[in-house]
């Protein structure tokens, strides 16, 4: 087996996770690897014509599953949605929270029977745990409405402002393992 390693090792140095992943053609940011980002901040780079889900908006279940095929035309079925509302100054579109792209899918195909109901999203929604004792004589029993999508939304996404180093967010997905980043400009708003 060592000597099978051995050869292995200097016939190619990489492991065979590496090469798979080589091979995919897979995004990733290898940790080990330097990458130079010069003075590249977020805003460079940044694309600022994605589609988010408006809470001023009426949202259905057809409005939001159109919204769902367009983002899955255009290639990006790995990514999501910001969720927005109006600031309470006016200034602009806060972000309330985000919707990956699978688990939107997920929620749309449990209420694709009614196709003109509303869907909500609560920002301060309260995850309920259900524990059984026998000591419990009477038991809460929370229903869920299939219509509020808020057990489904990250009401904490990971964000980062606009005006920030590139090298951070590199940062952000190497490190930390991020999915997804979210770009709020200085006042914590979206554009």
């Amino acid at each position: 087996v060592l000597v099978a390693k051995t050869v292995a090792d200097a016939l190619e140095p990489k492991g065979i996770y590496d090469l798979v992943i080589e091979l995919s053609q897979l995004p990733y940011l290898d940790l080990k690897h330097e990458y130079l980002w010069g003075s590249l901040q977020i805003n460079d780079v940044t694309a600022r014509d994605v589609e988010v889900i408006r809470l001023d908006k009426k949202n259905t279940v057809t409005t939001l599953r159109d919204q769902l095929v367009m983002l899955m035309r255009t290639g990006n079925d790995d990514s999501g949605f910001p969720i927005l509302r109006l600031d309470s100054n006016d200034n602009g579109l806060r972000m309330v929270g985000y919707i990956g792209a699978s688990e939107l899918e997920h929620a749309l195909t449990l209420v694709a029977d009614e196709p003109e109901a509303e869907v909500y999203f609560h920002t301060t929604y309260t995850h309920y745990i259900s524990s059984v004792s026998s000591l419990m004589e009477e038991t809460e029993y929370h229903e869920q409405d299939l219509f509020d999508f808020s057990i489904y939304m990250d009401q904490a996404p990971l964000t980062v402002q606009s005006n920030s180093p590139l090298e951070m967010v590199h940062q952000f997905f190497s490190k930390l393992g991020a999915r997804y980043v979210v770009v709020t400009d200085t006042e914590g708003l979206c554009k």
